[in-house]
């Protein structure tokens, strides 16, 4: 075999593997590496990123938010604190049980065209262009389960996303909402 194809049919095989073991070999939907809000504990984030970084979320200044650093992106996460407990800021106080994914920000360190994706651009809003710091874009879906915003840019023609953001599932997020807090 010459060496030109033996250097093609290598990058072809480096190319699929490496789209194989990334983040997008399964439904955007489905979460970043299985991981949806209300469902996924801190455990099951550690076991794929291992332990967190804590740093304060920059709008509520929590404390439940961790960063996550992986060869492919980094990670935000915003975890419950104790079920119902009154320090906890309003807007993340659920009855659930302590250190469940409340939301998650994947930033990736090397923007993906978003063909690559597989989600159905169809079920997606998009908002019309503009432009904010870096995002020129957004897709997001808003379902019983939870909000899902994709974030990204354009160039050369082509859709990129830098940003996929797993929010709050709103409806189940109204039945948890804490009625009554303890100390």
């Amino acid at each position: 075999m010459n060496n030109h194809l033996t250097d093609r049919i290598l990058t072809f095989a480096l190319v699929m593997m490496a789209f194989a073991i990334s983040g997008f070999s399964q439904k955007v939907e489905d979460g970043w590496k299985g991981l949806l809000p209300f469902k996924s504990t801190r455990a099951d984030v550690e076991k794929i990123f291992g332990n967190g970084k804590p740093e304060p979320d920059r709008w509520l200044r929590e404390v439940w938010q961790y960063k996550y650093d992986s060869a492919e992106a980094v990670i935000g996460v915003v975890y419950s604190g104790a079920p119902c407990d009154k320090k906890t800021p309003f807007v993340n106080r659920y009855d659930l049980p302590a250190n469940t994914i409340l939301r998650y920000r994947v930033q990736l360190k090397q923007p993906v065209p978003i063909t690559e994706l597989r989600f159905d651009a169809d079920r997606f809003d998009q908002r019309d262009p503009f432009k904010y710091e870096d995002v020129e874009f957004i897709y997001w879906k808003s379902s019983t389960f939870y909000d899902l915003h994709l974030e990204g840019f354009i160039s050369a023609g082509r859709d990129y996303i830098k940003y996929i953001d797993y929010g709050t599932p709103f409806k189940e997020a109204e039945k948890r909402r804490c009625t009554k807090t303890v100390d």
